[in-house]
């Protein structure tokens, strides 16, 4: 039985896997990663072996296999072993981008379009067919049938022939073809043949040998004088001879050490590029890894420094956008259980079940000083003034300390657990929550009792609303309690079926927000105590917070999701995932981020208007409590091993601004103007001013300019900002007069054709799926000229001074916009859905099917191409007003790279297709359309890496080297190297 290997991208797993389930039906040993590796065991070393013991080597084929770096590895293992390889295509790919070992090899194809059971059959036949066989069978068929025809004995098999003949026939009985009856007649008669012809030779030579021996002694004495004669003369020469030999051989020998010092440089040059290789494949697969972006990036820095490669350089880039400046690294002995900035925004107080409660610089992370309790702390808390630090233990001690110097000013003891303490905040009260369900209050000015507030249970929770009116608990009963501390009114809130881990106030004070075990989050009317709405989750809620207007806010709970609510109606509007039980959420200062942490040992920081993962930050505990800074440069957490990190998180794209739409957001362009926005959704059109960008977020307000019963495909807007055209997705295409509000439908395709203005704001241009390019007036909607036609489907179209391109399979056209007549043809492989013009027409980009990015550059009327790009699949594509930057819009991120050498400068991290871009008049601002939210980005803030930036950046976003276990694990017995100079090595 034939033992087959399979190599595949994972993104073709659902494929291969029926493939590989086939094949086992029809009782092939087939080797699989998914259940042949055991645990624990190296996944790329068992796989090279598993190449090693099979007989066949299968290469399933698409794009994204073909870019896999661990594929190509198992490519090459495959060959240098000598194994037969089968290429099976599952996905059209540019055989350029193909691994030579298999580009050259006859390819099987069982793609969506093809018959999967002829595919197969001619993969049995791949696989089980003995090609030395058949080609015998065939040679030894050709020359029977002539003997048989010809019946002359000198075509009969002879010598060597006929034992390789007798030997292919022995081992041939169970392959296919059979021999036929010819054949083995053919064979029989040589057999007999040649038996026949060697006794006769026998006979003869016997008889001939006889006489040899008479004839050699008669002859021998008299030869025997003359041979001595000519011994010496042959002597001379024969040294002659060698001497020349001997001069020829050390010339050999020299040419083939130079050989070999060659062949050796070229040897350890391979050795070098495989092992950068193995580090980039590992890097790659720690990536996906939850937590493991360290260890991914620092095998990504050792594949660099033995030989860069693309492929490493992306690994750097993706973490480097996920990473976060390290700042400080500290530690208490056990749980930080809390953690709060300081009023003046420049340091922070940990408390910790070590039984200490630390202040922390905020910039440098240096201590400026711990207190020490008899028990853990649970809570610390600055005044409003940021002179004191008050804080709770487990004893039942509650301490009063200088914030400045942590000298001790007060203490008291109530002999029971203080899980919570609060300052007022007028700075007047310090409210300690203990275990007996008591609220103590103390007058800070006198340090004296000023009153207790009751309920029923062990308070583990507290609040002061922020206008100081009202504070609010809730109890390990589940019972929600308010207190008016004005007019002395007690209200009784909503009661959770369990205990109330978290609550907070809205930012007016008006609203209260609690969760608890029983996985609900309850919204509470504070004038009244009322449930206005409650929410539920799949598991209990740990954490809660509002946003800092108040009009949504965030619950985390252990079934792994971060979920964002509109405050008024208690609706779902952003769902996040992570990897394990969340313990704690806060929300950056100006309301853009999301930080969470919890027990899969991450921090993540999320984007807040779409749910995009920015950060994801490893972790060596479990996250307990989380913090930005005032102004929200910076990220603090604490972990249940009393670890304290603190991040800069400064490097976050610069969202200035965004808005949200009730279905997802298709499109989004600015007026050439500057004036005004043109944002859609799946069926509406708006126009935003620029007074409504600059001072509104949110919910887009206000009716739309258009609505449609088909979805919109495309908005573009003319270069003189005067007309809106607009595309759906059954073929309507229709303008719309900005300054009339008014809209006509040019014409209805029987397909979605691409659309463009011309320069000068006259024509409609537009492209369809029978190959027309037709110019329209804009003024009356009528068809002025066709400007192509019998041409293929019309993928895309781009405009740009008075040049037309024109998207075909495998080529571009540029026309004249206003004849046109043909000013240039442009070859380039697949199919252009995508194309943009720098402003001014000197560079075209076009994306092709496969993942490429090509941009030209234009010379009078002829186009070079100036870059090939490797990409992930393009959504949309524009230039920066300058034309130094390509903007590339992709699934999750929008990537910024320089046209002139190719290279990423930046990426910005989206969540899900980025479906539009456009840029401000000016180019400072980026508009960004993906999932339900329209968001602008400053540019000019965006952090730039060129390529030789990576290597650093990258170091400056570790804390340290690999320590000695982790080098040997990856690199076995190879000398120890610190890969970043300005880290530690453990």
């Amino acid at each position: 039985m034939n033992k087959l290997i399979v190599s595949y991208s994972r993104k073709d797993s659902t494929v291969a896997r029926k493939l590989i389930d086939t094949l086992k039906k029809i009782e092939f040993d087939v080797w699989v990663d998914w259940e042949d590796i055991p645990p624990a065991v190296g996944w790329l070393e068992e796989i090279l072996r598993g190449i090693e013991e099979s007989d066949v080597f299968v290469f399933l084929i698409s794009p994204d296999s073909v870019a896999s770096e661990v594929c190509n590895v198992e490519i090459g293992h495959a060959a240098k072993n000598n194994k037969r390889i089968i290429p099976i295509v599952l996905r059209d790919v540019d055989p350029k981008t193909v691994n030579p070992i298999v580009r050259d090899l006859n390819w099987i194809f069982i793609r969506e379009q093809d018959d999967f059971n002829e595919g197969l059959e001619k993969i049995k036949v791949a696989i089980t067919l003995d090609i030395e066989w058949v080609q015998e069978h065939r040679r030894l068929q050709v020359r029977a049938l002539e003997w048989e025809r010809k019946k002359d004995p000198s075509l009969l098999l002879r010598g060597n022939d006929l034992r390789s003949a007798r030997r292919m026939l022995a081992s041939a009985e169970k392959n296919d073809p059979k021999p036929s009856n010819l054949q083995l007649v053919y064979i029989d008669f040589s057999y007999r043949n040649e038996t026949r012809r060697t006794t006769l030779w026998v006979a003869a030579a016997t008889a001939l040998l006889i006489m040899i021996v008479l004839s050699v002694t008669a002859v021998y004495q008299s030869r025997k004088a003359s041979a001595n004669e000519k011994l010496a003369q042959e002597q001379k020469i024969l040294a002659q001879k060698n001497e020349k030999l001997a001069q020829k051989n050390a010339e050999i020998a020299q040419e083939n050490a130079d050989a070999a010092i060659k062949n050796q440089e070229i040897a350890e040059k391979n050795q070098v590029i495989a092992e950068a290789q193995r580090s980039a494949a590992r890097a790659q697969i720690y990536q996906s890894k939850v937590g493991g972006l360290y260890i991914s990036t620092l095998l990504a820095l050792d594949s660099m420094r033995r030989s860069p490669s693309q492929e490493a350089e992306d690994i750097l880039r993706k973490n480097i956008s996920l990473l976060p400046v390290p700042i400080a690294q500290m530690e208490q002995s056990d749980i930080i259980n809390a953690l709060e900035i300081s009023p003046s925004g420049d340091s922070f107080v940990t408390a910790s079940a070590d039984g200490t409660a630390c202040v922390w610089e905020l910039q440098d992370g240096k201590m400026r000083f711990c207190v020490d309790s008899p028990d853990a702390v649970e809570d610390a808390a600055f005044s409003p003034d940021g002179k004191i630090i008050a804080t709770g233990d487990v004893s039942g001690e509650v301490m009063i300390v200088d914030a400045q110097t942590g000298e001790l000013q007060d203490t008291f003891n109530y002999n029971i657990p203080i899980w919570d303490v609060n300052i007022s905040p007028d700075g007047k009260s310090l409210a300690v929550a203990r275990d007996d369900g008591r609220i103590t209050f103390i007058a800070l000015a006198t340090r004296k009792f000023e009153f207790e507030l009751l309920t029923f249970g062990g308070l583990y929770v507290t609040a002061f609303s922020p206008n100081g009116t009202w504070i609010a608990a809730g109890s390990n009963e589940g019972t929600i309690t308010f207190w008016n501390l004005r007019d002395g009114r007690v209200l009784t809130g909503p009661s959770h079926r369990g205990e109330v881990f978290e609550i907070a106030f809205s930012p007016d004070s008006s609203k209260l927000i609690s969760g608890g075990s029983d996985s609900f989050a309850f919204m509470t009317q504070v004038s009244n105590g009322a449930k206005l709405f409650q929410i539920t989750n799949e598991d209990w809620v740990e954490d809660l917070t509002f946003s800092p207007d108040g009009k949504w806010f965030v619950t985390v709970s252990d079934d792994q999701r971060i979920r964002i609510w509109d405050t008024a109606t208690g609706k779902e509007k952003i769902r996040m995932l992570q990897d394990s039980f969340l313990s704690s959420v806060e929300i950056s200062p100006n309301g853009q981020w999301l930080a969470t942490t919890g027990y899969d040992k991450t921090v993540r920081v999320w984007n807040a208007a779409t749910g995009a993962e920015m950060f994801q930050i490893p972790i060596n505990g479990d996250g307990n409590v989380l913090a930005f800074s005032k102004d929200g440069k910076y990220l603090i957490s604490g972990d249940q091993i009393g670890e304290i990190h603190v991040w800069d998180i400064s490097a976050l794209p610069a969202s200035t601004n965004y808005f949200q739409l009730e279905s997802v957001a298709s499109n989004v362009q600015y007026s050439p103007s500057g004036d005004w926005i043109a944002v859609s959704d799946e069926k509406q059109v708006w126009l935003l001013n620029k007074n409504q960008i600059a001072t509104q977020s949110g919910i887009v307000q206000g009716p739309p300019i258009l609505s449609f019963d088909a979805f919109i495909e495309e908005i573009i807007v003319s270069p003189d900002s005067k007309w809106i055209g607009v595309t759906t997705d059954e073929g309507e295409v229709v303008l719309y007069n900005v300054a009339a509000r008014s809209k006509r439908t040019v014409e209805k395709f029987e397909n979605v054709p691409a659309i463009v203005f011309s320069s000068d704001s006259t024509r409609l241009i537009t492209g369809d799926f029978d190959g027309y390019v037709q110019a329209w007036d804009v003024t009356n909607g009528e068809l002025l000229l066709d400007l192509l036609s019998n041409e293929t489907e019309i993928m895309s179209l781009a405009s740009a001074a008075d040049q037309l391109a024109v998207g075909l399979q495998d080529k571009l056209l540029i026309l004249d916009v206003q004849t046109g007549d043909t000013i240039a043809v442009i070859d380039s492989p697949g199919d252009h859905q995508l194309m943009a013009f720098s402003q001014g027409g000197s560079l075209l980009a076009a994306n092709n099917t496969s993942g490429q990015i090509y941009i030209w550059q234009k010379q009078g009327d002829v186009f070079y191409l100036l870059r090939n790009i490797p990409s992930e699949q393009a959504t949309s594509m524009i230039f920066n007003p300058h034309g130094d930057r390509l903007l590339v819009g992709a699934l999750n991120n929008v990537f910024v790279i320089d046209p002139f050498t190719g290279g990423e400068i930046t990426r910005i991290r989206h969540k899900d297709t980025v479906s539009g871009m456009s840029y401000s008049v000016d180019g400072n601002t980026l508009a960004t359309s993906s999932l339900k939210a329209i968001q602008f980005w400053d540019m000019q803030k965006m952090s730039q890496f060129q390529r030789d930036d990576l290597i650093k950046a990258a170091c400056n976003r570790l804390t340290q080297n690999f320590d000695a276990a982790q080098w040997t694990t990856f690199f076995g017995e190879e000398p120890y190297q610190v890969l970043c100079e300005n880290l530690p090595v453990p």
